[in-house]
């Protein structure tokens, strides 16, 4: 059994090739190759806004198991911590030995940028490459600029800090141009939210984090909260879209069961992403579109995978035993 760092996992983990492996972990899910048992969740940890969850899957085809274990306090982020701290538990199904240990932070970020550029690619269809605004300058935020200039889905990034941070928005833009080859620039969210044709909220806020109305045609991805007591964009924005997709539609209707009325109007604008990419279901080439973000076991399984298997190839990783 070997671990692995998050300096591993963002050096191993090509988003190319982890976008191909989410697209097919979405058609296995179909034909029962790939499980996902629904997650547990347990709160008041120690501090009474303290969580745990647990996240398993397994892929018949490939013989992994997984289960992410995540841990987190929103009083932590309040005082300017991580908010989020999480490991995945890998082992082969047929020795039932684990195999590895991997650090989860980068690799939950990649993964959620990947799912997000799956969801961009089948939107955009008919719109062409956009400018992509990014509101959030952390880990997030980093990983959805990588992974969306790797797959060439971004003309231009806008970043935005959540918290009105101009300085550290500089920063980050800076950093994202170096890292991404990518036209960069910062400025104010509303400013932001008003020119990108993509418009990422990669934050953890519980609350709107945006005044302005998106372009008429934009494309929205919603990556923090997003329940009826918390979310990062004003819920009234989602009756003016024509299309809504989520990675676990089941899910995020199952969160709104508390507002049935935004639940009963969104319901036939509303689509699972992998009923979006089997081809289901057709984007638009015109009007707003959501995609809301929820996180899924199966996407931890996929992305942990390849981790250990470049792991495997290259000799990375530090051995426990």
């Amino acid at each position: 059994m070997i671990w692995l760092s998050d300096r591993d996992v963002s050096e191993l983990l090509d988003p190319l090739e982890l976008m191909d492996a989410l697209a097919i972990g979405f058609s296995e899910l179909e034909t029962g190759l790939m499980q996902e048992p629904a997650s547990l969740r347990m709160n008041r940890l120690g501090p009474d806004s303290a969580y745990m969850t647990l996240f398993p899957a397994l892929n018949k085809s490939s013989g992994m198991a997984s289960a992410k274990v995540l841990v987190g306090d929103p009083a932590q982020g309040l005082r300017g911590q991580p908010e989020i701290d999480a490991i995945v538990a890998l082992a082969e199904g047929p020795s039932a030995r684990f195999v590895a240990l991997i650090e989860a932070r980068q690799m939950t970020a990649l993964r959620t940028a990947a799912i997000t550029a799956l969801a961009v690619r089948a939107l955009q269809a008919g719109r062409g490459t956009g400018v992509v605004g990014v509101v959030g300058c952390g880990c997030q935020g980093a990983a959805h600029a990588r992974v969306l200039a790797a797959a060439g889905l971004a003309s231009r990034l806008l970043v935005a800090s959540s918290h009105g941070d101009s300085e550290r928005a500089g920063r980050f833009a800076a950093e994202t141009a170096r890292a991404t080859g990518l036209d960069a620039s910062a400025m104010s969210t509303d400013d932001l939210v008003r020119q990108a044709d993509v418009l990422i909220t990669a934050t953890l806020s519980i609350v709107p984090v945006f005044r302005a109305s998106p372009r008429p045609d934009a494309i929205v991805a919603v990556i923090g909260p997003f329940l009826p007591q918390a979310h990062e964009i004003d819920p009234g924005l989602c009756a003016e879209a024509g299309l809504i997709v989520s990675d676990d539609k089941e899910r995020l209707i199952q969160q709104w069961a508390a507002r049935p009325a935004d639940i009963h109007s969104a319901n036939p604008r509303l689509v699972g992403l992998g009923d979006l990419l089997a081809g289901r279901c057709a984007a638009r080439s015109t009007g707003l579109a959501f995609f809301f973000s929820d996180g899924r076991g199966f996407e931890d399984n996929v992305a942990a995978r390849l981790v250990f298997e470049a792991a495997r190839a290259q000799g990375r990783g530090l051995r426990l035993r």
